[in-house]
């Protein structure tokens, strides 16, 4: 097993998807799921690539710039 962490999405505008933006709640939600294991984690946008982590730890914290972010950490198998 490794432990793996990460920014997953952020309240910051995203030019290429036509400025799209997260809101706050929406970070917090998911969250949430990630730690009940609701939602399942998969590489790359890949239904096929699915990943089984462990000890998940989701949260949302704000940058110095004011902008939010959903940080992730999990320990996953190491062949994954």
């Amino acid at each position: 097993m490794r432990r793996e962490s990460g920014i997953l999405a952020t309240t910051e505008r995203i030019p290429a998807y036509g400025g799209f933006q997260l809101p706050r709640n929406v970070l917090e939600e998911m969250a949430r799921r990630l730690n009940s294991q609701m939602t399942p984690m998969r590489l790359f946008h890949d239904a096929r690539e699915l990943v089984r982590p462990e000890n998940v730890r989701a949260w949302v914290q704000q940058r110095p710039d004011g902008e939010y972010e959903l940080r992730v950490e999990f320990d996953i198998e190491e062949e994954a």
